[in-house]
């Protein structure tokens, strides 16, 4: 078949259209690019003397958005989203080395007492309640008629208990 195509034969992991296409475990070294990009945006505003109001919007609104389309698609390991919730709290905070609030804390509504920050673990887990709720209403669409042939056979997908099953 290779041959007859011309297609070049690759290796697993490969990025497709920016998410990582891997088989087996989920390994943090498959989601570096994603930890790098929002590092090297950060870089590029370091030295620049911001407020903690710009540093906020930046966060909020530039930075915060960045990782959205991988975490549609994939769920990465905690440990990376912990270490992207670390360059924002360093980069809020600066190089002082002291941060007077936990990100998570920060993550709280503004009415909670917090920032209004996101947290990506929610950002992820709404993610994927979209696509669960996508996969029960949209019975036609070809997204969940291909999870349903795949995991689902014969089966009602709320009773399906497989451990290869996708995480949604």
């Amino acid at each position: 078949m290779r041959k007859l195509t011309r297609m070049r034969q690759g290796n697993c992991p490969f990025t497709y259209l920016g998410c990582p296409v891997l088989y087996g475990r989920k390994i943090n070294s498959y989601f570096e690019d994603l930890v790098r990009k929002v590092a090297q945006r950060i870089l590029s505003w370091q030295n620049k003397f911001l407020s903690f109001g710009g540093k906020y919007i930046l966060i909020s609104h530039v930075l915060q958005s960045l990782p959205v389309y991988l975490l549609s698609a994939k769920n990465p390991p905690k440990k990376i989203i912990e270490q992207i919730h670390q360059i924002f709290a360093k980069f809020f905070w600066g190089n002082t080395g002291k941060h007077w609030v936990a990100w998570n804390d920060m993550c709280y509504p503004k009415t909670k007492g917090g920032l209004g920050f996101r947290s990506l673990h929610d950002v992820n887990n709404a993610m994927f309640a979209k696509l669960w709720w996508r996969f029960r209403v949209f019975i036609s669409s070809l997204w969940s008629n291909y999870m349903c042939n795949k995991y689902c056979k014969k089966l009602d997908s709320t009773v399906v208990m497989n451990s290869t099953a996708s995480h949604v």
